[in-house]
């Protein structure tokens, strides 16, 4: 919850993600990827870079639309 406490910068979950992909293969689940979109939306980020672009899908959804196809883009 961002009112109770205060929400990680981009740039700290940036070198949370390096640290972990350091020590061991790690699978992020939707929460931690909705968790970090919520974190770059507060600092008005509108792309993520790397590490954190396994994350763009929730911060900016309509770029992942095929309006062709009419379904989610892989």
């Amino acid at each position: 919850n961002f009112e109770l406490r205060q929400p990680l910068d981009v740039a700290e979950c940036a070198i949370t993600m390096d640290c972990l992909r350091l020590c061991r293969i790690v699978t992020f689940t939707e929460d931690v990827k909705k968790y970090i979109a919520a974190c770059a939306a507060t600092d008005e980020f509108l792309y993520l870079p790397e590490p954190l672009t396994f994350a763009m899908q929730y911060l900016c959804p309509p770029m992942y639309m095929c309006n062709e196809h009419g379904g989610q883009c892989a």
